[in-house]
């Protein structure tokens, strides 16, 4: 019996022993006592591979998912890894950006042009002309420009050699924008560079103009038919002050849209009379005119106008022109 209870007192005496010696280290020492924390990793998930490669890094696989993405995702994308963020900014999930109304500052225009995108729209901003510049002759790939609401002092950097071929532009409601204006920036570009041959207007490639709101008269569209030989869209709603004359000087040969004008908005023009129907029935291509709201035409005159035209045209609103859609059949 001794020799069984022996064991269990030596351990009761160095239990004892070792709590007696921790005492003694705990109350002489100032520091608390933690106990040791063990990091527990998860196990690592394998990703997913296709032929040996990863799809969390393939760039056909992501950017058929990024193209589903609000810009906020695709920002929020962007903090995951460095390759992530480089398929993020991506060309081709950026074809159209909308920055109206944006207060823009130096990193919007760094992000513009990391994007390169063929549609810009930076309507109703503070855009000054050395950022438009600067921006300009960083997208070479720029088809679409709208400018509406900014105001001139911005807009006249368009008047430069590195401005791309844009095809739509507008330049709706930009105060400032008046018949001298108009010129210079259709005018060629005064500033040159290496290389530069062609010494025509920049904007000779514009097929859809805007110029609705803008304070122009019958002068601004000799300067439009000078120098804009595709144009095949124009608005110039609102525009108080055209007339008569202005209207004959886009159907005056050698004005080219008298072939090539398909769309013509000119509502709100309270100075035109129906003599603007007799010179806009030898544009041969026109489908769309829009004389809502001009006063001194009257409907039925609009009717006869639709009924002459050889593109079956039918007046769908009071003093809309268009042409009629035809009847898909079952």
């Amino acid at each position: 019996n001794w020799n069984d209870r022996e064991p269990a007192e030596g351990d009761q005496q160095r239990t004892a022993l070792r709590t007696q010696l921790a005492a003694q280290l705990t109350g002489s020492s100032n520091k608390s006592l933690k106990r040791p924390m063990v990091v527990v990793r998860p196990v690592p998930i394998s990703p997913v591979q296709v032929n040996g490669q990863s799809l969390a890094y393939d760039k056909t696989a992501l950017l058929a998912v990024f193209r589903y993405l609000t810009p906020k995702d695709l920002a929020t994308c962007a903090l995951v890894c460095r390759t992530w963020a480089r398929y993020s900014i991506d060309p081709s999930l950026w074809r159209r950006m909308d920055m109206s109304q944006a207060h823009l500052t130096a990193s919007h225009l760094t992000g513009i042009a990391r994007r390169q995108p063929e549609s810009l729209s930076l309507d109703w901003t503070n855009i000054a002309k050395r950022q438009l510049a600067w921006l300009l002759g960083r997208l070479p790939q720029l088809r679409t420009l709208s400018l509406k609401g900014c105001t001139w002092a911005g807009v006249c950097a368009l008047r430069t050699c590195t401005c791309p071929p844009l095809v739509t532009l507008d330049l709706s409601h930009v105060s400032g924008l008046n018949d001298a204006s108009l010129r210079e920036v259709l005018s060629p570009p005064t500033d040159s560079r290496p290389g530069l041959i062609d010494k025509t207007s920049r904007l000779k490639h514009l097929k859809n103009l805007s110029l609705a709101g803008c304070d122009i008269t019958d002068i601004a569209l000799r300067y439009v038919t000078q120098h804009l030989p595709n144009l095949e869209t124009l608005d110039v709603s609102t525009c108080g002050r055209l007339t008569d004359a202005g209207v004959a000087q886009l159907t005056t040969s050698p004005a080219m849209a008298i072939n090539n004008l398909v769309s013509l908005n000119l509502s709100n023009c309270r100075l035109l009379t129906e003599t603007s129907l007799d010179h806009l029935t030898r544009c041969k291509a026109l489908k769309r005119l829009d004389l809502r709201h001009t006063t001194q035409v009257s409907t039925q005159a609009v009717i006869k106008f639709a009924a002459r035209s050889m593109h079956n045209l039918h007046v769908s609103d009071v003093k809309l022109v268009e042409e009629k859609k035809m009847k898909s059949e079952d």
